[in-house]
């Protein structure tokens, strides 16, 4: 079976996508198409049996369809917290931290930059919200965990031993007590 994972980006993709490889037993690409990828011949991935590919929205110049076409199951990750997402990814890029722990400590938000990011987040969350297949969310997985099992059925996992990687526990961003709320 080969398994897609399109998402946004700061949605847990990651974790998901290592969740659902491991559940499975299957290898793992993680964005194949970004430009600090590893995989020699990128070609090959669509080749490929037994996968887990996890790409973000607009990382590659394909339509999204057409990308669907090439897997057998297609999850789609959005975010329903879209300011949480935006102020994610602005401490990310500004901090070259997209795959480490975190907490906010004295984080100054460019607010011209968060609300760009913002919008542009909005659009997309409309954009892959039209496409066609098994739609979750970060707070459906690492909050309310109220899709797991549903997730769980449509890609087949019977063994839960990996349901811990998505304990939200295990986020990147961690909160401190002088950390800002955002309204």
């Amino acid at each position: 079976m080969r398994i897609l994972i399109y998402a946004l980006a700061r949605t847990g993709s990651t974790t998901l996508g290592r969740y659902v490889a491991n559940s499975l037993g299957y290898k793992y690409l993680s964005e194949p198409y970004c430009e600090f990828s590893k995989i020699e011949n990128k070609n090959d991935m669509w080749e490929l049996s037994n996968v887990v590919v996890k790409t973000i929205h607009n990382q590659i110049d394909i339509n999204p369809t057409e990308i669907f076409k090439k897997f057998d199951k297609v999850i789609i990750l959005t975010r329903e917290n879209i300011k949480e997402q935006s102020l994610s990814f602005h401490y990310a890029s500004e901090n070259n931290q997209f795959l480490k722990p975190y907490v906010l400590n004295d984080f100054k938000i460019n607010e011209d930059k968060f609300n760009n990011l913002l919008n542009l987040f909005d659009i997309y969350t409309n954009e892959l919200l039209n496409l066609n297949g098994f739609h979750t969310t970060y707070e459906s997985i690492y909050e309310k965990a109220d899709k797991l099992n549903q997730l769980d059925e449509y890609l087949e996992i019977k063994d839960k031993k990996y349901r811990y990687m998505l304990n939200s526990e295990n986020r990147y961003r961690k909160t401190s007590k002088s950390e800002f709320k955002l309204i």
